[in-house]
């Protein structure tokens, strides 16, 4: 297992052991709670009975706070007493969180708003629903009948902020200091927001449907031209040109601004939150509030430059739904910072620009894995879209008399000699018969090759070994002797035939070729161990074997047989086979070699992702060494011109190393597969012009904004 996949491994160990832990932790405070409650109920004395209208009060707030849809009910009407300490401790579970209150251990239910009494230590009078206690007074400052009054007042309060009716806003506490001029807040009149301030509670949004509609229509173009079929090819394009004018028209649609929210006219005494102090150097907009009974926000930029004193009477215009200033006193005003100081966006430009950006970052290494050049896929849509008629050229003096353009469409055909190439990389085959890389009209270079040795022709086209079954007589010679099977020994007739002509063509050519060298004795080697000769003396070394091969022949004697098992006899003879091949690979590099420095003149042409069927034949491509060596001795001749046919893209064009024009065409490049090279060509284009127009209207507003919030903080009425 690889070190990533062991990474990967162990976080996803870690994040279950987390998960388990935090779980079995959460359901072990949960009963340790319903334990309390259960305890306290056995221990604890009633200090008396639940009143009717209290349980009227409760019962709309009997619900289980980790199931809200669950109702609760009373076990008894018994009222007891609960001190202790407060904590709290939660869930988050598909996006939503759940607490759960304690006191002294106990879960309790805090209804309407018993949360804002809650102090470090707490005594409450309870009645238990399960599980659960539920609060009816807490702390000397909650009890039902004066919560439910303070709720009361809370919606009427609400009721008169969203009307807008004129006059004192009705105070949720009964405070005698609201009473006076200095701490009442009046609301003075409603009306709807202006254009320039819905615009700035709204903005221009993020870009972000503009943004997805481009993703969507870069997958559908990259689809398009991966694919090879017609039907998806065609409706990947429709469904991109749908998307990107969905992009656009989302993007440069003329803005309209929504429903305009109610503002309302209030006058009162101005504070500021104490809460929002600590974080006045943050982005977040300021808190401030009315007296005690109305709270709103301001802009950051407002409070940093406020002039008025905490507790001065000062009127402003505060919307009714999220309760934010859109004027405060005679100095701030969200009408007059758009007049006066218009608002720049910029957060569009940078939706849409990061989806080009990887857009074309994604294309540029995806071409670059399959050695794509999108210069050339821009040259055949260029040409697709001009219904350009491909170049046609018979022989290489009509190539040199009108050549090409770069990226220009050519259509060649007549005879052609292959090319010997150099691969730098292969030191044994360093020269190669390439039928990728053609030669026209060459200068034919005079070869004078020495001929291939007779033995190495003849190891590889026969048999060198000659074998016949056993006679009766030799079966009873060999059959006490041998523990192998009758049938699976073979005479060999001619074994020291064979020997002199090993000896002899090793000794020709073995000083040539180290490997050469090295099969001769896998050759002989083989031949001394499996093939015994019939004859009196045994022979244990080649020499003595070549020794008596050579008296053989002195002496016009007859050939000496010899006896082998019928499964080494293929095994000779691939061994054989082989020598004779590779002193035949031995002349076909020399020959290479001088195939590559003699070839001259004409004209060079290199062709890439060409069909095969178009192209003359690679001989290099074969094992059969023979034929490859008479192949290279044919582009010395007339008759080593074969013919081909090539259609597509001049890609390149350039002088070889002995200064013969050479041309690349690219054979993938046709009218007739266009497609994928014109959907990489938009793909590109869309991406980069998407790029060049964004990205400097994103650098430009970008830094107006911050021109703007700059100015903002010197501007006042």
């Amino acid at each position: 297992m690889s070190g990533v996949a062991l990474f990967q491994l162990a976080v996803l160990v870690l994040c279950v052991a987390v998960t388990l832990t935090s779980l079995i932790a959460y359901q072990w405070r949960r009963y340790q709670a319903k334990r309390a409650a259960a305890n306290r109920r056995q221990l604890d004395t009633p200090i008396r009975q639940l009143e009717g209208w209290e349980q009227e009060i409760l019962a709309p707030w009997l619900k289980d706070p980790a199931r809200p849809q669950r109702e609760l009910s009373l076990q008894d009407h018994n009222v007891y007493r609960l001190e202790g300490d407060f904590s709290l401790h939660g869930v988050r579970a598909h996006g939503q969180e759940t607490f759960h209150y304690h006191i002294a251990g106990v879960e309790v239910i805090l209804p309407l708003d018993a949360a804002d009494h809650v102090g470090i230590l707490n005594s409450a009078e309870v009645v238990y629903a399960g599980r659960y206690a539920v609060v009816i007074t807490l702390n000397g400052t909650f009890d039902l009948r004066g919560a439910q009054e303070r709720d009361q007042r809370r919606q009427a309060k609400q009721t008169q902020w969203e009307s807008g009716s004129s006059g004192r806003l009705k105070p949720i506490y009964d405070d005698d200091n609201q009473e006076g001029p200095g701490g009442r807040v009046d609301i003075l009149g409603q009306r709807s927001e202006t254009a320039a301030e819905t615009e700035a509670r709204e903005g221009r949004g993020y870009g972000v449907i503009a943004a997805v509609a481009w993703i969507g229509a870069f997958i559908a173009l990259a689809t398009s031209a991966s694919v090879e079929t017609e039907l998806v090819r065609h409706g990947a394009l429709a469904v991109a040109g749908l998307l990107a004018a969905v992009g656009l028209w989302i993007f440069w649609r003329p803005y309209r601004a929504g429903a305009p929210d109610r503002v309302n006219r209030v006058r009162g005494p101005l504070y500021t939150l104490p809460e929002d102090l600590a974080h006045q150097h943050s982005n977040y907009p300021v808190g401030m509030a009315l007296g005690d009974n109305l709270s709103f926000t301001v802009p950051r930029h407002w409070f940093e430059s406020l002039p008025y004193r905490d507790g001065e009477r000062v009127e402003a215009e505060v919307r009714v739904q999220d309760q934010s200033a859109v004027r405060l006193g005679t100095h701030y005003s969200v009408e007059s910072e758009h007049r006066r100081l218009p608002p720049v966006y910029w957060g569009k430009h940078l939706a849409v620009s990061l989806p080009a950006l990887g857009a074309l970052v994604l294309t540029l290494l995806a071409v670059s894995d399959i050695d794509i050049n999108l210069q050339d896929d821009l040259h055949l849509t260029q040409a697709w879209l001009s219904n350009q008629t491909p170049s046609q050229y018979a022989n290489g003096q009509a190539l040199l008399d009108a050549p090409p353009g770069i990226g220009g469409l050519v259509q060649l055909s007549g005879k052609a000699h292959c090319q010997v190439t150099e691969r730098p990389n292969r030191p044994r085959n360093r020269f190669h018969l390439d039928c990728h890389h053609l030669r026209l009209d060459p200068d034919l270079p005079e070869l004078n090759t020495a001929p291939l040795p007779r033995q190495a022709i003849e190891f590889t086209e026969t048999e060198q070994l000659e074998h016949r079954s056993l006679t009766y007589r030799e079966q009873l010679f060999v059959g006490g002797r041998s523990g192998t099977g009758l049938r699976e020994i073979r005479v060999a007739t001619n074994p020291l035939e064979v020997v002199r002509t090993i000896d002899q063509f090793c000794m020709d050519v073995e000083s040539n070729d180290s490997d050469i060298g090295r099969r001769c004795n896998t050759v002989k080697t083989s031949i001394l161990e499996t093939v015994r000769l019939n004859t009196d003396a045994a022979h244990d070394s080649w020499d003595e074997i070549s020794a008596l091969a050579e008296e053989a022949l002195t002496d016009d004697e007859a050939s000496v047989p010899g006896f082998l098992i019928r499964r080494d006899i293929n095994r000779l003879h691939r061994e054989i086979s082989n020598l004779g091949e590779r002193a035949i690979a031995q002349h076909r590099r020399e020959l290479a070699e001088r195939v590559y420095n003699a070839q001259s003149g004409g004209v060079t042409v290199e062709v890439r992702n060409a069909d095969h069927d178009d192209l003359i034949p690679d001989p290099g491509s074969l094992q059969d060494e023979y034929t490859y060596w008479h192949a290279l001795r044919k582009l010395a001749t007339s008759d080593g011109a074969q013919p081909f046919s090539i259609s597509g893209m001049l890609i390149d064009a350039n002088a070889g190393e002995d200064g013969t024009p050479h041309y690349i065409i690219d054979g993938s490049r046709t009218l007739d597969n266009a497609w994928p090279a014109m959907m990489r060509s938009l793909l590109l284009v869309t991406a980069t012009t998407l790029l060049a127009v964004h990205l400097p209207l994103l650098i430009i507003r970008y830094l107006g904004a911050r021109r703007r919030t700059a100015g903002l903080r010197n501007l006042r009425d």
